[in-house]
Parts: structure tokens; C-alpha cells; sequence
């Protein structure tokens, strides 16, 4: 496994790679995790539920996403004691050097894709960033990255139609998955609303103190803010005076206490692939007000499990916010349709044995 960031650090991805090596080392793989090392990680080298993880020398995070790490000396020099590469990302730094090496001494590869296909507006994140990726990271960078792979996965339905379009290839949907053991219902705090995520620009964090006091006028609510990013004091400071509690940086294991003991979670998000924390609040039969992107919408259906709004309308995400916390039928039938979706289409099992059969299909071609 090859991942941009792992848990404690990190995202969706991440924790998808660490929840399918787990679940690959019970059923008998040897697995070995190949990272960054961050701030507040754990050591270079070790042991966790059955697979190993290395954490290579990281300089830090370039544009707020990327680590500065480089991966290329050690899959030069060991890629060919692993039958296969299970690359997660075609954004990061280390991504295009796991496809540089795939070139240089050839492997099975297979390309996980989380997200991030989509060109995000310059009204979001800049025109230097969207600029960089339509014109030169996609067709040159990310093109090469794809391509390299011998087989292409993906998290959303949606990305599989662009990564036709854009690169010519036809990924397979294989999505993220929730243990639903751990995600599970809880009594529900009234008021109390959600975000987990990183607190960055293209994560519509720094949306958040408008959304918290444009609710706040007509509701009774305290929003729990889960995460770290550049923008973590800066919203701390113009949330002064608001009903935010900001919890920081907590583990994975702790956030279902969070997400599930609340009445809605929030993701104002500027730039999605299929969003993990969405499918966990489902989990926990609490229901989502989203933005547009990505592959969200997938998960989170209008006037079934949630409600979506345009990313580039803060007024009807607040709107909707709104009307579904008057509204406690609503959120009750959404929570329990979001459990059963669930259960249904992001269990881990189904997601782990689809995995296999891949690896089993590369490595015999």
C-alpha cells in the first residue's frame, strides 16, 4: 500500500488504506504500508493489527494536501518483494513517484482514485490552483500517474465518468466503507451539530463562522468542530463569541462519539471525491447538509438522506440547514435511510473481497 498520509494524520484515504490493510492482514495477506511521516505520528517503522507501516522523512504539506516525502528509493529498491502496489490518490507527490517507479522497474500497479478529479472553482481557492491543475498537472502529472496504473479504482461513480472523459480510462467502483459496528446510532444532543474535517479552504472550513452564526439566529444550536488545518486559529478567533467548540485534532476512534450524538453534520466543501465522514454520519443515523461536489451526492440524496446545496450558494446551504433542524421527523427518517444505505452498498466485507479479486486479476495478466 502507498497512501499520501495515514491515521493519526490524514483523511478519507488514509483511513481507507489502514481499515482494507487490517482487514487484508486477517484474511492472511502480508501487508506493508508505505506513508508519510508527520507531525505527531508514531515511529518510522512499525507493527499495527497485523501489517506493517513505514513512514518515510516528510519536509511538510505542500498546498495544504500534499506530503513532501520521497517514496522512490525505497519502491526502486523493494517493489519487487511485493506482488502488487495498491497506490491510493493520483493528487500527491507520492503518487507520481510510485508511477515514476513503475516506469523505471516495472510492478503491478493498481491506482486507487479518492477524489479530486474535478477542476475547483477560482472563486473557492484561487485562480492559481485550477489553473495549475486543468492546464498542467492533469494533462501532464496526473495523465502519467493514471496511466501508469494497470488497474484504476475508484471511490465515486462520478470520477469514474470524468477519468473517462479526461484520461480515457474506465475505472472500477469499488467505494469507501464504514464498520458499522463502530458507526453506529446514538442518542442524538439536542442542538448540537457537526463538522469533522480539515480545516482548509477547499474543505469550506472557512465557511464555517458565517454558517455557525447564520443558524444561530434562528436556532438553538453549538457546532462541534473536529479537525486541524492552516486555518485553525483564524477560525477560532472570528469564532469568538459564537456557539463553536472546536475539539481539534481527535482520533478516528473517538470521532462516532461526536458524529453520532449529533443532529446534523455539515460539509460546506469546495473539492469532494466520495466523502468518508458523510457515510459515517449515515452510519449513525445522523443526517447530512452537503455541498454539490464530487461524488456527494451519491451518498448524500436529496430529500432522502440529507440535502445538498450549490457550492457556490451559502445562503441555501444554511437554508436547508435550517429546515432540517425544525424538523425533527425529517431527520430521524434520513438518519435511518442513510444507516440502511449503508449497510447496503459501503460495507467492508464486500469492499475487502472486491479488492482481492482485483489484485488476483492484475497479478495474473
Amino acid at each position: 500500500m502507498v497512501v499520501n498520509s495515514l491515521p493519526p494524520s490524514g483523511g478519507g484515504s488514509g483511513i481507507f488504506c489502514k481499515e482494507l490493510s487490517k482487514r487484508l492482514a486477517e484474511k492472511g495477506h502480508e501487508v506493508t504500508v508505505l506513508t508519510s511521516k508527520l507531525s505527531g505520528d508514531a515511529q518510522n517503522h512499525e507493527e499495527s493489527k497485523g501489517f506493517q507501516i513505514k513512514r518515510l522523512k516528510t519536509l511538510g504539506v505542500g498546498w495544504g494536501i500534499s506530503a513532501l516525502c520521497t517514496p522512490l528509493p525505497y519502491l526502486l529498491k523493494y517493489s519487487r518483494d511485493y506482488d502488487l502496489v495498491h497506490l491510493h490518490g493520483y493528487l500527491f507527490l507520492i503518487s507520481n513517484q510510485a508511477a515514476l517507479a513503475k516506469k523505471v522497474k516495472p510492478f503491478p500497479l493498481v491506482l486507487h482514485l479518492h477524489g479530486g478529479m474535478e477542476i475547483p472553482s477560482a472563486a473557492s481557492v484561487g485562480r492559481f490552483k485550477p489553473f495549475v491543475k486543468e492546464h498542467l498537472y492533469d494533462p501532464i502529472v496526473g495523465s502519467f500517474t493514471i496511466k501508469s496504473a494497470d488497474e484504476v479504482l475508484s471511490v465515486s461513480k462520478k470520477d469514474i465518468e470524468i477519468a473517462e472523459s479526461k484520461f480515457g480510462v474506465t475505472p472500477q467502483w469499488i467505494p469507501n466503507g464504514v464498520d458499522t459496528d463502530v458507526f453506529r446510532p446514538q442518542k442524538k444532543e439536542r442542538g448540537k451539530i457537526a463538522y469533522v474535517g480539515r480545516l482548509e479552504k477547499w474543505k469550506g472550513a472557512e465557511r464555517l463562522p458565517i454558517i455557525a452564526k447564520k443558524i444561530s439566529e434562528q436556532q438553538d444550536i453549538e457546532l462541534h468542530v473536529v479537525g486541524e488545518g492552516s486555518l485553525f486559529e483564524k477560525l477560532k478567533k472570528r469564532c469568538r463569541g459564537l456557539p463553536v467548540v472546536f475539539h481539534g485534532k481527535i482520533s478516528h476512534e473517538d470521532i462516532p462519539g461526536v458524529i453520532a450524538t449529533s443532529e446534523l453534520l455539515l460539509l460546506p466543501s469546495l473539492l469532494e471525491g466520495l466523502p468518508l465522514v458523510c457515510l459515517e454520519s449515515l452510519a449513525c443515523e445522523t443526517p447530512v447538509i452537503a455541498t454539490d461536489v464530487g461524488g456527494t451526492s451519491e451518498i448524500v440524496i436529496e430529500g432522502k438522506t440529507g440535502a445538498l446545496a450549490p457550492p457556490d450558494n451559502l445562503e441555501q446551504f444554511i437554508k436547508k440547514a435550517n429546515e432540517m433542524l425544525d424538523n425533527p421527523e425529517m431527520r430521524k427518517k434520513f438518519g435511518k435511510n442513510g444507516r440502511k444505505l449503508v449497510e447496503k452498498d459501503y460495507n467492508w466485507n464486500k469492499i475487502t473481497d472486491k479488492c482481492i479479486q482485483t489484485y488476483r486479476s492484475v497479478c495474473q495478466r
